[in-house]
């Protein structure tokens, strides 16, 4: 894996975004040469977004795009297609011997172009599809951490709502079959009491027969007969009532034990919701502070990145360029005026030729001007050459080159853009970057356009 993060590599062609030159060295590569820096250019993107996602989390490069709506240059919307295809599929593409970029609804081939100058607009359709790579991206680093959660602590809060879900369902099973013990009992007591009912019942009856034989000759038939049916009666309704009220406090018992179980479910559950709610509530409200964190931290290191250097060395440039306009520029100026005064005193009339200064006395004066004009120039070249010890250096746009707003200045005309430049009224100053492919432009060179 590179060490290269996905947003530097990102970077290597950002400057095609704003419609600006990509690198002339790209031009300069034959057709096999840019095939093959574009294939890697892509393998590279997608290895190291997949690996920032399923490391990490999350990815600056996603984030930032998403969140700006950027536009994209082609091969990266390219990438995009290709990292949607590797999470819905789980397979990665094979690129080293096709012709064409893969999944684009347009035919481009490796070595074109376009696939680095062209661009895709972001939210109508570069970003509907980054927005589920992160998505997908972030449910395949979730799963790796799920797999580790014996040795990472974060993962206490998921076993303890587990744990609770479990002793819930121990709850519910330990009631169920309380229940059942409670009604097994009911049952045998129920058949116990009513065994010993009839015991009891036969008892009564035989002894109730006994009395009837004993009072046989003094009773008639069907007086003994009735003794024992009431004898009979009383005890079944005697029975009968005392297993109905056995069997009702046996009922009552068994639904409160119910009850209380459903009672203990119902409990746990909302227990268990609660712990879910404030355990994800916290995981959001973490993530929402991190990623502003992070907005806020990008925010100023680029700005701490573009004021440091212009305002430590800004000064420094402007004195060099009002010397360069003194000597230069006033100094055309003066000779000119010079010149034409100098003329105009050889066709001065001779009744006011005494007050004219003598040709001999101004060709010492112009020599003297010559002499201070070359020692100035020689300051300013020796000026130029110290501005390196800073890591400035001046620059002088040449006639041709094609007008760029960064580093030119064109008070003529507002309208330059793409028009080749004409001559250079004054050099720019520019810092050497050593961490990056285009140095900063200080002040940019003031020049005029052809029309």
């Amino acid at each position: 894996m590179s060490e290269r993060s996905a947003i530097e590599i990102y970077n290597d062609i950002a400057k095609v975004t704003d419609g600006r030159r990509f690198t002339q060295a790209y031009f300069a590569l034959s057709e096999e040469e840019k095939a093959a820096f574009a294939k890697n250019y892509f393998a590279d993107l997608t290895k190291a977004v997949v690996y920032e996602l399923e490391t990490q989390g999350f990815c600056p490069l996603m984030d930032e795009l998403i969140e700006l709506g950027k536009d994209v240059p082609v091969i990266v919307y390219a990438v995009f297609l290709e990292l949607s295809a590797y999470y819905q599929t789980n397979a990665a593409g094979d690129i080293r011997n096709t012709e064409y970029v893969p999944y684009l609804p347009k035919r481009f081939f490796w070595e074109d172009r376009n696939l680095f100058t062209g661009i895709v607009r972001g939210k109508e359709t570069a970003l509907p599809v980054a927005k589920n790579i992160r998505k997908w991206g972030r449910s395949a680093h979730l799963s790796a951490v799920k797999a580790q959660k014996e040795a990472d602590p974060s993962q206490k809060a998921e076993e303890i709502i587990e744990s609770a879900s479990n002793g819930a369902q121990t709850i519910i099973a330990e009631a169920k079959k309380q229940a059942d013990v409670i009604i097994s009992e009911a049952r045998a007591s129920a058949e116990e009491e009513l065994e010993k009912a009839r015991t009891e019942a036969g008892v009564l009856i035989a002894r109730a027969e006994e009395e009837a034989r004993a009072r046989a000759d003094a009773c008639a038939e069907t007086v003994a007969r009735k003794l024992v049916k009431k004898h009979i009666a009383a005890e079944q309704a005697a029975f009968r009532t005392e297993c109905n009220e056995e069997i009702e406090a046996l009922n009552i018992k068994y639904r409160n034990s119910v009850a209380s179980a459903e009672i203990n479910h119902d409990e746990m559950c909302e227990k268990t919701n609660e712990y879910q709610r404030t355990f994800v509530n916290s995981i959001d409200g973490m993530v929402a502070e991190l990623s502003a964190m992070k907005a806020g931290f990008y925010e100023h290191l680029h700005k701490w990145q573009v004021d440091l250097y212009p305002k430590d060395v800004r000064p420094i440039a402007e004195r060099f360029l009002e010397l360069y306009k003194l000597i230069k520029v006033d100094g055309i100026i003066n000779e000119q005026i010079l010149f034409c005064e100098v003329g105009e005193s050889e066709k001065i009339p001779l009744e006011s030729a005494e007050n004219a200064l003598p040709v001999s006395s101004a060709e010492k004066t112009i020599q003297g001007l010559n002499k201070l004009n070359k020692n100035l120039n020689t300051f300013l070249h020796r000026y130029e050459a110290s501005l390196s010890s800073l890591g400035l250096y001046a620059y002088y746009p040449k006639a041709g080159e094609i007008f760029d707003d960064i580093w030119h200045i064109c008070d003529e005309n507002d309208d330059c853009e793409g028009k080749p430049v004409a001559a250079c009224v004054a050099p720019g100053i520019a810092k050497k970057a050593f961490d990056a492919e285009e140095d900063d432009v200080i002040i940019p060179a003031i020049v005029t356009v052809a029309e």
